[in-house]
């Protein structure tokens, strides 16, 4: 029951959104191939009724299940995802470890981190160095061979430090034992990301990459990919619906069922491309507002070109 509850009543939205393609397509199809089995499309057309008049209520019907699903995929989703991906992290998924060495990452325009090893189990790291820079030279520099984080006061332990700093020609070097400061890096940022990008709304995800995109931590490519696919998958919904009646009144004299083998194929491969797209958005190869982009524009130049034949 606890799992019935805590994972898959909080599933259900996820596999919703992704077959939601699939269904308005089928939808579209069974409603079109319905009519005109009853001549009804052709007596609307023949009445003088344009193609496009004819279309028209499909696409208010596809307008209106985008916004439902801009609704779930901006918010509703990420809030069932913030119950669903840690029950993944703790009973499905291995351990994670950050086991990345030599870590570079920037805080802002003046201030550069590195980090040799960093354990997030014991949340410490090794041979950290933090660096000022303005205008590309060096005015500050700490070097320290470990960094703790104290969970009772929210601040690393920097122990075992030295300071330099340079003013002009002028050289100040000074040693210490023990440092509690809290440099714009928290244990969050090491520890699993896996499947994050799910947990965060719109405004969230928007906030996540504008945060993280100076530093080397996350990669954000991923982030950017997601942000803009939840602004133009909701537009499938409506080009499924298109072009489910386009597929519907071909002129095909293939029967009821080919029509649907063919959208359920049509719109599989959307949603395995739209998969695909996104694991290939993390290698950072390829631009992630390309790979948000190309499923959506592919299966609109398709409808477009249907739509074109048909209306010959």
């Amino acid at each position: 029951m606890f799992v019935l509850i805590e994972y898959y009543f909080n599933f259900i939205p996820y596999m919703v959104n992704r077959v939601s393609p699939i269904i308005v397509f089928i939808t579209a199809i069974l409603i079109t191939v319905n009519m005109s089995k009853h001549s009804e499309i052709t007596a609307m057309l023949t009445s003088g009724v344009t193609f496009f008049r004819f279309l028209r209520p499909y696409a208010l019907a596809g307008l209106l299940l985008s916004g439902v699903v801009f609704v779930m995929v901006g918010w509703i989703i990420p809030m069932s995802a913030k119950i669903k991906v840690p029950f993944e992290v703790k009973y499905i998924s291995s351990e994670f470890y950050f086991d990345a060495v030599d870590v570079h990452f920037k805080i802002n325009d003046s201030i550069y981190v590195y980090l040799e090893r960093y354990n997030n189990r014991t949340k410490k790291g090794n041979k950290f160095t933090i660096e000022k820079i303005i205008d590309g030279n060096l005015l500050e520099k700490l070097m320290a061979d470990e960094i703790v984080w104290d969970d009772q006061i929210n601040k690393w332990s920097i122990k075992n430090y030295t300071i330099h700093t340079f003013h002009k020609d002028k050289h100040f070097v000074w040693n210490g034992n023990r440092l509690d400061t809290i440099p714009s890096i928290y244990p969050k940022d090491f520890e699993s990301k896996f499947h994050f990008y799910d947990m965060l709304t719109i405004p969230e995800i928007t906030e996540f990459i504008e945060e993280y995109r100076e530093k080397n931590i996350v990669t954000i490519q991923r982030y950017e990919h997601e942000k803009y696919e939840r602004f133009l998958y909701p537009f499938s919904i409506l080009i499924m619906t298109i072009m489910g009646v386009l597929v519907s009144m071909g002129k095909s004299r293939g029967s009821n069922s080919i029509k649907i083998v063919l959208g359920f194929f049509l719109s599989f491969v959307y949603i395995v491309l739209a998969l695909v797209m996104g694991s290939i958005s993390e290698s950072g190869l390829v631009s992630p507002w390309l790979t948000a982009l190309l499923p959506t524009s592919l299966f609109l130049v398709i409808t477009l070109v249907m739509l074109f034949i048909l209306k010959r």
